[in-house]
């Protein structure tokens, strides 16, 4: 009986466990079809390779929905896409749809984002009806991408290869005969007997002493350097000093300055003052010079007049006396010869 009842058990257990994994996969399953939203559709002019019913759509990397179906448009070029969007989210006019790759996987997901302001409209033409409000698209990063490499190749494939090919084929002909022309082997030559006759005229002793000549002068031009550089630590450590000497005296060196300006500012006004003093006795020296030099003149008349007066004084003293000299005598002188003739 215990084995019996044991077996009922296992067997129960076991078709429990399957009931329940069946139940639960078929309401996984049948989970989306209960699920209530806002469809979208959206057309692609690509590869939809990678992207599979039940992929997500995100909108800015949040998650709003899933892909619902995927099939050829009806102009049998594009791609349609229907997307179901969760309840309460509702796509705008300005939203545009893009495949994105989800890493290194090669799976896909449709990333929704708003159209930037001065965005060309990628989103292809359509020329028939559709059964859901429209979202726009634009290509792939990696679409873009191709798209770019195809245009190179494009660029490329118009440039004239062959022509450029022939240009440089001349060119380098062009250089091959120019190099035979300057005969290289004579120029050889000619170096060959140019160094041959360096190293006759510079021997290796000569080569010595002008090494030895280069060396001694270098050390002298290091010496020279070394005393340069303690030189300029001298000079440094001096404006140092000097500096803190300033930086220590400012105040003092500050108020002396104050009243050696003050001292030169007196010393202004003392020569301004003296030059306007000599100025006057200037003035006051050639007013005087010229009475003295009246009085000079006056002085000189007068000495004149005193010199004529003492020689009248000496010549007629009575005139000092009685006035006018008395009237001068004439004196008859008798002619010896008219005596002897009597």
């Amino acid at each position: 009986m215990a084995d019996k009842k044991t077996k009922f058990m296992v067997g129960l257990f076991m078709t429990s466990g399957i009931g329940i994994g069946l139940i639960a996969v078929i309401w996984l399953g049948m989970s989306h079809f209960f699920e209530e939203g806002m469809l979208y559709a959206t057309y692609i002019d690509q590869s939809v390779q990678g992207l599979d019913v039940d992929s997500p759509v995100k909108y800015r990397g949040v998650s709003i929905g899933r892909v619902e179906r995927i099939q050829v448009a009806p102009d049998s070029r594009l791609i349609k896409i229907v997307m179901k969007i969760d309840n309460g989210i509702k796509l705008e006019n300005d939203m545009v749809a893009q495949l994105k790759v989800v890493g290194i996987t090669g799976s896909m997901f449709i990333e929704v984002d708003r159209t930037q302001p001065g965005e060309p409209d990628f989103s292809p033409h359509l020329n028939f009806p559709s059964e859901y409000p429209i979202i726009a698209s634009k290509p792939s990063d990696i679409s873009k991408l191709v798209r770019g490499l195809d245009d190179v190749i494009k660029e490329i494939n118009t440039v004239d290869l062959e022509g450029i090919s022939d240009k440089t084929k001349n060119m380098l002909d062009a250089i091959n005969q120019s190099m035979v022309d300057l005969d290289l082997s004579g120029i050889s030559e000619d170096l060959k007997l140019l160094l041959d006759n360096i190293n006759k005229d510079f021997d290796s002793e000569r080569w010595i002493a002008i090494i030895e000549e280069i060396n001694k002068s270098a050390q002298h031009l290091e010496s020279v350097l070394k005393r340069a550089d303690t030189s300029f630590q001298r000079v440094n450590t001096l404006l140092t000093r000097f500096d803190g000497i300033v930086d220590k005296n400012e105040g003092t060196i500050h108020e002396a300055l104050e009243e050696f300006k003050l001292t030169v500012q007196n010393t202004n006004r003392f020569v301004s003052n003296a030059g306007n003093l000599v100025d006057r006795t200037g003035d006051h020296l050639a007013t005087l010079s010229d009475q003295l030099l009246t009085v000079g003149q006056n002085l000189e008349e007068a000495s004149i007049n005193l010199n004529r007066g003492l020689s009248m004084a000496s010549s007629h003293p009575s005139q000092i006396l009685f006035g006018e000299p008395p009237p001068a005598r004439r004196i008859k002188f008798q002619d010896p010869q008219a005596h002897n003739r009597e």
